[in-house]
């Protein structure tokens, strides 16, 4: 999956995007949205779907 160092440049990914509402912990997208989600942030929505499958 993503390691520690990884979920760092998610965290700081999620803070920087100019897509959705972005509160202290966490990153709102509208579905409509996520393809202008940074592909890094794609592929991280990607395997959170799968894992709650």
């Amino acid at each position: 999956m993503y390691s520690l160092n990884q979920l760092g440049v998610i965290s700081e990914l999620c803070q920087r995007s100019e897509v959705g509402k972005r509160l202290p912990s966490a990153l709102y997208v509208h579905v409509s949205a996520l393809p202008s989600l940074d592909p890094v942030l794609q592929s991280y929505e990607e395997s959170a779907k799968f894992a709650r499958a």
